[in-house]
């Protein structure tokens, strides 16, 4: 299970206010959410703190992972998209970008969707040449920093 601050009710009187009961949901909302330190708050007030955050960084304001890790919420923060443009070729050059990061830093972390049928086509090519190549995969946990104490 992921879940996102887009997941996160937005606060009562705000502008992305949505009808009672129901969740904001929309890229919009998910941007707000992510930027608007209010938004982000009150959403980990309720994180579970058995899971990892993941911040997608569908904004280079984001704040999430920073007040994530300053709550004690294990947090990761995305270093590429890999489908952000669903052509094979932008595809291609999202991996190699994600291994050059994973060479360069020890590690990084790449988003796709499932239903991309090209990304998982690449996938299927990609991944059983990554032993050879020095670079494995590894469950986020692995890539967890420090707590901050």
């Amino acid at each position: 299970v992921m879940f996102c601050a887009a997941c996160a009710p937005a606060p009562a009187g705000s502008p992305t206010t949505p009808a009672p009961g129901r969740l904001s949901a929309g890229d919009a909302a998910a941007r707000a959410a992510a930027v608007a330190d209010a938004y982000v708050r009150a959403f980990f007030d309720a994180f579970p703190r058995r899971l990892i955050f993941l911040d997608s960084r569908t904004s280079a304001k984001s704040v999430a992972y920073d007040v994530a890790r300053s709550r004690g919420i294990p947090a990761l923060k995305n270093n590429v998209f890999l489908d952000h443009a669903p052509d094979t070729d932008s595809i291609e050059k999202a991996f190699d970008l994600l291994l050059k990061i994973a060479r360069s830093r020890g590690a990084a972390i790449g988003l796709g969707h499932v239903h991309s049928t090209e990304l998982l086509t690449l996938l299927e090519q990609r991944l059983p040449a990554l032993g050879p190549s020095g670079v494995r995969l590894v469950r986020l946990g692995e890539l967890l920093p420090p707590p901050i104490p």
